[in-house]
């Protein structure tokens, strides 16, 4: 549990716990995913990425591409999201994508620091993170990423984990 916000009763500051998880009216939870995957079988050069971009609009995509072709995004829980509803997402929202196996290495965001879900580097309506592969054989990540609210204590955590694979198989 943690505190509200105040309320003020004839000069009395009330104070309102609230359940971990929720803020500003929404439920945040983070689902996590594995198998997010993707796979180059074509002739070299070969490319594969593979990632997770949170979006500004409280949902949450994986990120796949097959045998280099453009990067397709797919809502991963449209039931959990990172927000229920939707509509309290705000820029108070910070997020943190901490590294078990193999950094984020293409058109990503920091690692291990809180940012903001409007305060993206590639843009201001989402936050990404995603691995690129462009040597043949098999690459695994595994990641965890952070939700916090107006720099508060974290509020939940998910594990994402996926590969990228290239080579004529």
């Amino acid at each position: 549990m943690r505190y509200g916000r105040p309320k003020y009763q004839r000069g009395i500051i009330c104070a309102t716990l609230v359940p971990t998880g929720e803020v500003a009216g929404g439920n945040v939870s983070l689902s996590g995913e594995g198998g997010i995957a993707s796979t180059d079988t074509t002739a070299s050069p070969w490319e594969s990425i593979a990632g997770i971009r949170v979006n500004a609009d409280g949902t949450i995509d994986k990120v796949e591409q097959t045998n280099g072709g453009s990067l397709i995004f797919t809502q991963i829980d449209i039931s959990t999201d990172w927000i229920i509803p939707n509509g309290d997402a705000d820029s108070l929202h910070q997020f943190r994508l901490d590294v078990t196996t193999t950094n984020p290495n293409h058109l990503s965001d920091s690692l291990s620091t809180w940012i903001g879900v409007t305060a993206g580097s590639q843009s201001a309506s989402y936050l990404q993170w995603l691995f690129r592969k462009t040597t043949t054989g098999i690459q695994s990540f595994s990641w965890t990423l952070r939700i916090r609210y107006n720099a508060g204590g974290e509020l939940d955590n998910g594990a994402y984990s996926g590969s990228c694979e290239n080579g004529i198989l």
